[in-house]
């Protein structure tokens, strides 16, 4: 594998928005990005010319996209993940399965599902507002109070990967305010003109069983309705997932996450 170059960016692009769910991630930071980034770094493999395997690092996170899965593939894979600092690995589940039995001392597995949201209920969208930087304290300090998310991120570099989107455009930040407080999250954590990515939804514990979190989801997929843009989201909770489906919304893929063992 070999670092990707400006003129590697077209053909990169072309590969990946045909394979969207399994990479939407390096496809819109490259595509947002190019190689300007200083936090971002982008690999490839060729094969007879074609690019058959795409890595980015983005902060702590390892992200690869891979047409095939054989053993030549794993083992550029995993060259790789031992030579780059990082705390969390994503691929394609058949990927992240494989690497999980090369690394299952230092990993935890987890698997999730790319869902294309369609789908939105008219809540009262009124009470949503966009953060803006003097909210990304607070925001972080909610996120990191839920169990599911505190072991993903330190405090201070939540806040900056934050700031970085807002200032950059590169991604969203909308919430719900009461009682003086921010009670509600949700975000883009990647954009472009014509595709983003939802995550860190959350209603703080003392509020929930109110629909907040379903009013956050519901307003950002009609935002991005509105605007034309595709939106998806990676499920983990099983019960959510079938909700999804229920209502309509198109599940696409299978994905994995590595996550270090501290």
């Amino acid at each position: 594998m070999r670092l990707a170059e400006e003129k590697d960016i077209d053909n990169i692009l072309r590969l990946l928005k045909l394979n969207l769910d399994e990479c939407v991630h390096i496809y819109i930071n490259l595509k947002t990005n190019g190689l300007s980034n200083p936090n971002i770094q982008v690999w490839i493999n060729e094969v007879a010319g074609e690019v058959n395997i795409v890595a980015m690092r983005y902060y702590t996170a390892l992200r690869f996209f891979c047409v095939d899965s054989d053993a030549d593939t794993m083992k550029k894979i995993s060259q790789l993940i031992d030579s780059i600092e990082h705390k969390m690995v994503f691929a394609p589940y058949v990927i992240a399965r494989q690497l999980f039995e090369i690394y299952k001392e230092q990993y935890e597995l987890e698997e999730s599902v790319a869902v294309k949201m369609t789908r939105f209920r008219n809540f009262n969208f009124d009470m949503v507002e966009i953060a803006t930087a003097k909210d990304a304290e607070e925001i972080a300090t909610l996120i990191l109070d839920d169990d599911f998310y505190k072991g993903h991120y330190t405090h201070k570099g939540l806040v900056k990967e934050i700031l970085e989107r807002m200032q950059t455009g590169l991604g969203r930040n909308y919430i719900i305010r009461e009682d003086g407080k921010i009670i509600a999250h949700n975000g883009i954590m990647a954009q472009t003109d014509d595709v983003a990515v939802a995550g860190l939804l959350l209603c703080h514990r003392d509020y929930r069983n109110r629909f907040l979190s379903e009013t956050m989801e519901s307003f950002l997929v009609k935002t991005m309705q509105d605007e034309g843009i595709e939106l998806y989201s990676y499920i983990v909770e099983e019960r959510r997932l079938k909700a999804l489906e229920r209502s309509k919304n198109i599940v696409k893929s299978r994905c994995g996450r590595l996550l270090k063992i501290m």
